[in-house]
């Protein structure tokens, strides 16, 4: 899909995107398994290039007749009911706990020694012990910075995205991380989270809605 919408014209483009809508709602499965992965290009591309990133092309949608199209990819972002976007701090600093962390070799370190330690703290006994005091505050952190790191560690679980990806309140940004994350978007309770959530960017949303989020 991402190779369609920079090929194609815009009034071409949203064409092609309306007849897959059409066929997602109407319950045609190949069109549900396209939305979903239209879904997460529209997430890759939001966050890339920003909440405007299809302003346009849901304004040509509208001109050439793609009413769904439109209302998919155009509306109002959401927006957290958190003072300033951010959630309350959890009293926890962005590298305790948690791996990847940034593990520096020290002067006196030698080189033997320092794969050693790197290797020891990204072990699994070491990770399994780092989550049980504080993952559960963890996942309501309010930094889209540190919850982009929790999900790329190796021990963080289908049920702790789920959790991230349903949180309110939340910051866009936040979902953006999750869908970006395409290990964890084709998981269908993970996008079933972003698709209820009120503060998933608008057209991820509506998109995983037209499509059956749980496709």
């Amino acid at each position: 899909m991402g190779g369609c919408y920079r090929e194609l014209a815009p009034g071409d483009f949203a064409v092609a995107f309306e007849r897959v809508a059409e066929g997602a709602r109407a319950g045609v499965d190949a069109d549900r398994t396209t939305m979903v992965r239209i879904a997460s290009f529209i997430a890759h591309e939001l966050a890339s290039n920003g909440s405007g990133a299809f302003d346009g092309l849901g304004e040509t949608a509208l001109a050439v007749g793609c009413p769904l199209t439109h209302e998919i990819l155009a509306g109002a972002e959401a927006r957290s009911l958190a003072r300033g976007g951010r959630l309350a701090e959890v009293g926890m600093g962005l590298h305790a706990w948690f791996w990847p962390m940034p593990i520096r070799r020290d002067a006196w370190q030698s080189l033997e020694d320092f794969r050693w330690a790197r290797a020891y703290f990204a072990s699994q006994s070491v990770a399994t012990f780092r989550r049980r005091p504080t993952l559960p505050r963890a996942r309501t952190h309010h930094d889209p910075g540190f919850i982009s790191r929790l999900l790329d560690a190796r021990w963080v679980g289908k049920a702790d995205v789920v959790t991230i990806a349903a949180r309110r309140p939340s910051v866009p940004a936040i979902s953006l991380a999750v869908a970006t994350r395409d290990r964890w978007f084709q998981a269908r309770e993970v996008r079933i989270a972003l698709a209820e959530n009120p503060f998933t960017p608008a057209p991820l949303a509506r998109a995983l809605t037209a499509g059956g989020a749980e496709a």
